[in-house]
């Protein structure tokens, strides 16, 4: 009997070591439909599959870069990466004809770092190959916009964006919510400036108001959009346009008087004029630390799907300190005070 057991043994671990050197190295495939390189969202999210990589290195990772952004474009480059990729990362809106998608390859993992899946009713659906995040985009506008009233001295603040989308909207909503904190509590007195001729037009085909260049990689416009808000006295303009916003920036340089917060990664770089920076902060979303752990699962062969919530009581909203930071140490301690609230749940940006 024991001669047996230990026979049996020995045959399980043949089939686990041969278990082992079947497994296959993830192969990852990274949708972005803009520049990776220099694009502060999709460099944050490909952050994360470098740390993956760093640690993995002989992961197949393969960047499929998208043109135009449409819903079109977005399932036929799916579509391509599913052909031979079995991790798929995707940074955009969701569609149900994309849920259809992911629906019938439930051997593919997707990783979405924008939205949650959506059925042909356009409701929220869990998929159990999909971790899904979305994050508190008003609690990165809301910071921005306390940020922008507290530093302005024109009292003339505005925030710069790209397409209308839900992310976007909540951006922009937070901004205001922030602006409207901080003259509320105090006494900034400052005003949100939104141009009727760069009013977002929602997927429902409504306006929303405030500053759309109607593309994330239109950095023209988004120099025409920066200064049109210039000459109309803003001083302090809060950018989440992805490309667009690099011409929100470029004009503000060429201004000598306006200052700018970046959104979702560290944009201080992109900052520099001559001897100084115009970079005051800049919110971020932490998005690599998700996708890295999520790889990680996956690898490990942990993985469970889920849509995620994810802010300041998760550390997942914040922003920039240190050496790359401009404010003054006062406005620092509103806007910690401002995240302790909404961690505590004191403080809810949009009711």
């Amino acid at each position: 009997m024991k001669k047996f057991a230990l026979v049996l043994l020995a045959v399980m671990l043949v089939l686990s070591l041969g278990s082992i050197a079947l497994a296959k190295n993830l192969r990852i495939a990274f949708i972005a439909f803009g520049d990776v390189k220099t694009d502060p969202f999709y460099k944050e999210n490909f952050s994360g599959v470098q740390a993956f990589v760093n640690s993995h290195p002989r992961t197949n990772v393969k960047i499929f870069q998208g043109g135009k952004f449409s819903a079109s474009n977005a399932r036929k480059i799916i579509r391509q990466a599913m052909k031979k990729y079995d991790v798929i990362i995707y940074c955009e809106p969701l569609y149900p004809e994309i849920t259809e998608i992911v629906k019938a390859n439930p051997r593919i993992k997707f990783i979405f770092t924008e939205d949650w899946p959506v059925d042909n009713n356009r409701k929220n659906i869990e998929l159990p190959n999909v971790y899904a995040m979305r994050f508190k985009d008003d609690e990165s506008g809301f910071l921005a916009g306390l940020a922008a009233a507290l530093s302005s001295k024109t009292k003339k603040v505005a925030s710069v964006h790209g397409v209308a989308m839900p992310s976007n909207i909540r951006f922009q909503e937070g901004f205001a919510a922030g602006v409207k904190y901080a003259n509320e509590n105090y006494n900034t007195n400052a005003k949100v400036i939104e141009l009727g001729e760069f009013a977002g037009i929602d997927s429902a085909g409504q306006s929303v108001g405030g500053n759309y260049a109607g593309s994330f990689t239109n950095s023209a416009k988004g120099a025409i959009i920066g200064q049109a808000l210039i000459n109309s006295g803003c001083d302090v303009i809060f950018i989440s346009a992805g490309q667009s916003g690099d011409g929100v920036i470029d004009s503000a340089k060429e201004s000598g008087q306006v200052t700018i917060i970046g959104c979702d990664t560290d944009q201080f770089d992109s900052g520099f004029d001559g001897d100084k920076n115009i970079i005051l902060t800049s919110v971020i979303k932490l998005m690599a630390p998700q996708i890295l752990s999520v790889l990680n699962d996956i690898e490990s062969g942990y993985f469970r799907g889920g849509n995620y919530l994810l802010g300041t009581s998760n550390h997942a909203i914040g922003y920039v300190k240190g050496d790359h930071c401009l404010l003054n140490l006062d406005i620092m301690s509103k806007l910690d005070s401002a995240i302790d609230l909404m961690k505590s749940g004191e403080l809810v940006p949009l009711h």
